[in-house]
Order: C-alpha cells, then structure tokens, then sequence
C-alpha cells in the first residue's frame, strides 16, 4: 500500500493516524483519517513511514528536461508503483483510475504500461476499470474486478483516496 499524498500543516496527523489503524487493522478508523488527510492539499508531506512491507514511501527523480512538474510526477510515479509491484512477485496487474480523459489519468496508465512492456506483461483492457475521483469508486470497483478476472495479483489505483477505499473496503491485502 504505497502513498504519496498532498497535505497541509494538521494533515501530517492525520496520516499519522491512519497508518496506525490501518497496521492495526482498524480499517474503520483507518479510512476516516485517511480521508480527511487526502482532502487537505498546498504540500507534500512524508506519508506513511513504516518499516511494514504493506506501507511505503517511494522517491522519485528530478524533473527531466522537457517535462512539467505534476505531467512527470503522474509518469513516474506510475512507473514506481508499478515497479514496486513487480519486485513484490505480482504479474497480473489491474489498473483501478479516475476519468479516462484526464491528463494524469493517461499519463498514468502510460507509465504504467511502458514499466510492464518492459517486463514483456501486457495490460489487458479489462484490468484498466475508468471512474469518478470520489470516495466510493475503489470500493465499487474492487469487487467486480476481482470476480470477472481473480488471476489479478496487484492493483495500481491512479489515486491515494482509490487505492485506500479499494484496501480498506475491498478486504485487499
């Protein structure tokens, strides 16, 4: 369960919080801090340091020549976290994500599927699900996913409020 989260001032708490209950397995408590961290935003605060493989911070590289700040870090954080699930032994990866027309959507799932074409995996179509950036797509979405494909192995959620919804009310592990 990786994070990378924009928070402010009080938000830091919050996550703090969150971590906790989550390696508590007190998922109730879990989601209600985490969704009052994500709503917060202005900084990038550290999330979720913990020496548990089920939480992690990953660290990206600086922006290269020709790209824009928020474009590189929806690219590369793609190809992170998808590296990050290769390296754990997961193959059959799913794609859980936000609009299909928006930038970071689509940078994203790019990201994604240049990490896994380097792997020599495909991405197939119905293992990418598009929906709302809200609060109930990763558990809306994590049921069906898993009952018409249960090979997957791995979710990339093209969000830190998806991938705590998909965990916290999907029984994800």
């Amino acid at each position: 369960f990786l994070f990378d989260v924009e928070v402010i001032n009080e938000a830091d708490a919050y996550l703090e919080q969150g971590r906790k209950a989550f390696l508590d397995g007190d998922l109730d408590s879990a989601e209600r801090a985490l969704l009052k961290a994500v709503k917060m935003d202005d900084t990038h605060a550290e999330a979720c340091r913990s020496s548990s493989a089920r939480v992690g911070v990953l660290r990206g590289t600086p922006l290269p020549a020709g790209w824009v700040g928020k474009s590189w870090a929806n690219h590369q954080g793609a190809r992170l976290a998808t590296g990050c699930l290769l390296s754990a032994g997961r193959g059959r990866l799913a794609h859980i994500t936000g609009p299909a027309d928006r930038e970071a959507v689509i940078l994203r799932r790019v990201g994604m599927v240049a990490t896994l074409a380097e792997h020599g995996i495909e991405l197939p179509a119905n293992r990418v699900l598009y929906g709302e950036w809200s609060e109930g797509w990763g558990r809306e979405a994590v049921g069906p996913l898993l009952k018409t494909d249960p090979d997957v192995d791995g979710i990339f959620c093209g969000s830190d409020i998806i991938a705590c919804l998909a965990v916290v009310r999907g029984n994800l592990r």
